[in-house]
């Protein structure tokens, strides 16, 4: 049946039975038809609605208002495969920005319905990125919030690149000095692959959350969480170092684990309990296999305050060198504090032990974190800086057997979120690095500009 008939159809049941004898034909516009299919679905007749939006399909096969109705029709009759098949043709097909939002949030509602939160979260991010204002993109956002909630999933990434100029944590001395070894000057050069080595590093990781039934006052994930680190040594590196090979900074983790959450009733005090296991990778080959346990406590002190305790125990089997297993505490104590215009302040302190029967690994590190995020954009950039200096102490190294050896280090960090620069919610990152480690060792010492450029997540 043609949109014209169906049309005439319409036109005739109208004018009986008044004039039914003296009726003339009338002929619909497509935007008469559609909007007369749209008020039949607002009255329920769903079968009518789907005979218009075919009618007008006959006409026009990439009429994605037609196809928008005919997904909502057979929703109403309870087709969801098919009403799910005629909304994605609905946004292929769209030509507009209104039509495209349309559909988008038709698709993302219907597959809430459906309980495919996951899915839903896509199709929310394609009615942002398509919204014909800002008020339509706020509504798409606040509906991402609420299936988020809602969804047992919660699935993020992270992928950038990073210009560096030591991709390989070498030396930026040029000599040490001699530990003890009597068939080497008192001075040895720090050659080759000791030395720092500019170049490109790519990183990718993906953290997935799974969320159990929660309880009035308790609240279990399953946590999973990847990631990769790829080399490139720039030409400059190749000629100081002909033997250098990319593949040997290349890593890659992959780790499991739980972690449980308690919070009593009327309680401002949240417990945390995890447990992880995870296994990584260093140029290819397999390096350690790792146990992890943590405790923590996150106490509401006030609007705007909070605080963070955790201790953390680690075992970790090295699969390269026996002898270099190790077991790892931690501990850190954190504030974070909402100042009066929204940024937020956090501050934290943090220690570390690791013993180990390799005398030149074990350590004790000590060190402090401040962190700044700015509330409101600057010049439409999101704005975060970041210091932190630690001190490393070795009683004992193979370098200095008298003294050990001790490494003092200092980052600081800006990054900057290109937020008008989107793409389904997703902005560009820049994040500018400095870092120097300064050791009695100079074997050790390093230095390290970066400029990471990556992706995050606006809502």
């Amino acid at each position: 049946m043609s949109w014209r008939a169906i049309g005439l159809a319409f036109a005739l049941g109208l004018a009986a039975p008044a004039a039914f004898v003296q009726a003339a034909p009338v002929e619909y516009t497509p935007a008469q038809m559609r909007v007369l299919g749209y008020q039949l679905i607002g009255s329920g007749d769903g079968l009518a609605a789907l005979q218009i939006a075919d009618g007008l399909l006959e006409r026009d096969k990439t009429d994605a208002s037609a196809h928008l109705l005919r997904a909502q029709a057979l929703e109403l009759l309870q087709d969801r495969a098919k009403s799910l098949q005629a909304g994605r043709l609905a946004f292929k097909n769209a030509k507009d920005r209104d039509t495209s939002f349309s559909a988008a949030m038709f698709m993302a509602n219907s597959l809430t319905s459906d309980q495919r939160n996951t899915a839903a979260q896509l199709w929310l991010r394609r009615a942002a990125q398509n919204a014909p204002n800002a008020a339509s993109k706020a509504y798409a956002r606040g509906e991402f919030d609420m299936v988020r909630s809602r969804n047992p999933l919660i699935l993020s990434f992270d992928a950038s690149v990073r210009p560096s100029s030591n991709v390989n944590n070498g030396s930026t001395a040029t000599s040490f000095r001699n530990p003890g070894f009597p068939w080497l000057p008192p001075e040895i050069l720090i050659e080759g692959e000791q030395r720092a080595l500019s170049g490109v590093v790519s990183t990718f990781s993906a953290d997935l959350t799974y969320r159990l039934p929660p309880t009035a006052t308790t609240r279990t994930e399953l946590l999973m969480h990847i990631d990769q680190s790829l080399v490139w040594l720039s030409p400059e590196a190749k000629l100081d170092a002909p033997e250098a090979r990319a593949g040997n900074y290349a890593t890659a983790t992959v780790e499991a684990g739980f972690v449980r959450l308690y919070r009593p009733l009327d309680s401002k005090l949240t417990y945390r309990f995890g447990a992880f296991a995870g296994h990584d990778w260093a140029a290819g080959r397999d390096l350690a296999n790792r146990l992890r346990l943590e405790l923590a406590g996150d106490l509401s002190i006030s609007d705007g305050l909070s605080a963070t305790a955790s201790f953390s125990a680690e075992k970790q089997t090295r699969l390269d060198a026996a002898v270099r297993s190790s077991d790892i505490y931690g501990t850190t104590l954190a504030l974070t504090k909402r100042l009066d215009k929204g940024d937020i302040l956090q501050f934290s302190l943090s220690g570390r032990e690791t013993d180990t029967d390799s005398l030149g690994l074990q350590n004790t590190a000590v060190a402090a974190r401040i962190v700044w995020r700015k509330a409101k954009p600057v010049a439409g950039m999101g704005i975060s800086l970041s210091a932190v200096t630690e001190l490393r102490d070795y009683p004992f190294s193979p370098y200095n057997p008298i003294g050990g050896r001790t490494d003092h280090r200092n980052l600081l960090a800006v990054t900057l979120d290109l937020n008008k620069v989107e793409y389904m919610g997703f902005s560009p990152s820049v994040n500018l690095t400095a870092s120097d480690i300064n050791s009695n060792v100079s074997l050790f010492s390093a230095r390290e500009f970066g400029i990471n450029l990556g992706f995050k997540s606006n809502f």
